[in-house]
């Protein structure tokens, strides 16, 4: 009989302690440069070179796909037909890839999309802050 009213008043002592849990330090927030501070790092340097700098390999490639093509369209032979729409084939290839991949160096920024998803969470405690970071 004496027993139950024992637990319940342990359980009961305990309660202050679930907000002495809020207090706890993270390892996670003592880390220099936080998250968001390299975040930020990030989204400078993904500005700098919008157009070419992120893609310019693939870029490289399809641009010289692309004058490969205009090159060859002077020079094929109406009698044979495996050549005579390689010069378009790499026309439409260059073209399509160079303009996929400076639409992609202009609206993929991953950076910036994380920092606007972190800056998301709300709140001042310490959790919260973890969230962020």
């Amino acid at each position: 009989m004496f027993r139950n009213p024992l637990i319940i008043l342990l359980l009961l002592s305990l309660m202050p302690l679930t907000s002495i849990a809020n207090d706890y330090d993270y390892p996670e927030l003592m880390v220099s440069p936080r998250a968001s501070e390299r975040l930020q790092l990030e989204i400078s340097r993904e500005n700098e070179g919008k157009l070419f700098a992120n893609q310019l390999g693939s870029q490289i490639a399809y641009g010289l796909t692309l004058v490969n093509g205009i090159m060859m369209m002077g020079n094929t032979n109406e009698v044979d037909d495996a050549d005579k729409n390689a010069s378009k084939l790499g026309l439409v290839v260059g073209a399509v890839g160079l303009g996929a991949t400076m639409w992609m160096a202009r609206s993929y920024s991953p950076y910036s999309d994380g920092l606007r998803n972190a800056n998301r969470i709300t709140g001042k405690d310490k959790r919260a802050q973890l969230g962020r970071e």
